[in-house]
């Protein structure tokens, strides 16, 4: 096998695990990872902000205090003005307060879809949320 072939091969796990992770979203999870992140709400009722890549590798998911304050502001006619600040945050969105920062990765290499994958579930599963915080920055 040469390195072109692992190079492709590696392209196919990408690609594929980039569309498991987008059958898995909500429409309106598809749109704001669009931007560089997706909300998740827990069972326990708490919104977690999980940043895609290129915006954030690692310590990528955000609690956030208030889920109300999260979301788009109308600007006219066209709905939503979505884009970056110089900051790199999003302009458009009503500014949040984050309360905790936390890193979780798989313990194997593996394509980013697939972790961010892995991240929703844990967070969107009954306790997932209290395993996250457990195995986080370790």
């Amino acid at each position: 096998m040469t390195i072109a072939d692992d190079e492709a091969q590696y392209r196919v796990g990408y690609d594929r695990a980039w569309a498991l992770l987008l059958s898995h979203l909500t429409p309106e999870q598809c749109r704001t990872m669009n931007i560089g992140f997706f909300d998740v709400v827990t069972p326990e009722g708490r919104r977690w902000r999980i940043y895609t890549p290129p915006n954030s590798l690692i310590y990528n998911i955000r609690l956030l205090e208030d889920p109300l304050l999260v979301g788009p502001i109308p600007r006219g006619p066209g709905g939503s003005n979505i884009g970056f600040s110089d900051r790199g945050e999003p302009q458009g969105y009503i500014p949040i307060s984050v309360s905790s920062r936390i890193c979780v990765r798989l313990s194997f290499n593996c394509p980013p879809g697939d972790w961010l994958l892995a991240q929703k579930l844990m967070l969107e599963s009954p306790g997932g949320e209290a395993l996250l915080l457990e195995v986080a920055n370790g």
